[in-house]
């Protein structure tokens, strides 16, 4: 009888413990503009712009433990903006930026000052979307020394570089040059390395709370990295970049540098500087190294 009263006391107190069935309602998922930057020395400016989309969208695959996420050409179509008006404006200046292909617009002519704040302003005509993002230019941070080594068998880039004294974020990029064979670094071109969509090799993010206002040393491990059979032409960059893209880029958890490669991911609510829309628009101005990495021994 007292297991019998036992056995009936725990039915009740799991039932008890159920969750009773509510309604859940999905809010209408609303459309914005997202964006993303990269400044290249010499005056040039790039700047994706792309419409979010809704995981439920038709055409849209989540990525998976067997690959990456997918899209049809039809969402792809959907998500490329195209004949935007897109300006950037700073010091009483505004450029307008030209559209290189859907989604993807530059300007040649926007110099690149430190402790200037430069805004982008983008309409988006056909889908009654509008954007506008401020962010501040910092001062560039260059390369005392870059070379790649391998230490038992693994390929290591190993950097130095002279923090100034204030709090700063990094954002450390390797990219690879499509194509094998040679090149002489110094007939590279970095406008067009940067903006050809090379292959991404790997980087970081750091802060130099640990090593603030010193000469730093450090170096990154390349454990997965596969050489060509003729040595790689590598291009490696170090940006100082603002808080706020910091935290962008740590949330994200990842620093590919290539914006393209940013548009078609699950689009999701990260940290941004962005009115009435997604992405981060940033104005880091990176130093740049061509490279050819050694041969293996």
């Amino acid at each position: 009888m007292k297991n019998t009263a036992l056995i009936i006391l725990l039915g009740v107190l799991f039932f008890s413990c159920l969750p009773k069935e509510k309604e859940v309602k999905i809010n209408k998922f609303s459309e914005k503009l997202v964006v993303n930057s990269q400044v290249i020395p010499n005056n040039i400016m790039l700047v994706s712009l792309t419409r979010s989309f809704s995981i439920l969208s038709d055409g849209y695959t989540p990525s998976s433990d067997e690959g990456g996420n997918t899209m049809t050409n039809d969402l792809m179509n959907k998500v490329l903006v195209e004949d935007a008006i897109v300006t950037v404006s700073y010091s009483n200046n505004i450029d307008t930026l030209y559209m290189l292909a859907p989604g993807m617009y530059a300007s040649l002519t926007t110099p690149q000052y430190k402790d200037v704040e430069y805004t982008i302003h983008a309409i988006d005509k056909s889908h009654n979307l509008e954007i506008t993002a401020t962010e501040k230019m910092l001062s560039q941070v260059e390369f005392n020394s870059a070379e790649f080594v391998y230490e038992e068998g693994i390929l290591n880039f190993k950097f130095s570089f002279d923090d100034p004294s204030e709090i700063n974020y990094y954002m450390l990029n390797i990219f690879r040059k499509n194509g094998n064979g040679n090149t002489d670094p110094n007939k590279v071109d970095i406008n067009t390395f940067l903006s050809n969509g090379n292959a991404y090799v790997g980087g970081d993010v750091f802060t130099d709370l640990n090593f603030n206002g010193t000469t730093t040393a450090a170096k990154i491990k390349l454990s997965n990295y596969v050489p060509a059979a003729t040595q790689d032409t590598m291009i490696v960059t170090i940006s100082n970049i603002s808080r706020g893209y910091f935290n962008y880029l740590s949330v994200r958890n990842k620093v590919n540098n290539n914006i393209m490669s940013q548009v078609f991911n699950e689009p999701i609510n990260y940290p941004t500087n962005v009115q009435n829309g997604l992405g981060f628009f940033s104005t880091h101005f990176p130093d740049t190294k061509v490279l050819i990495l050694p041969v293996k021994l």
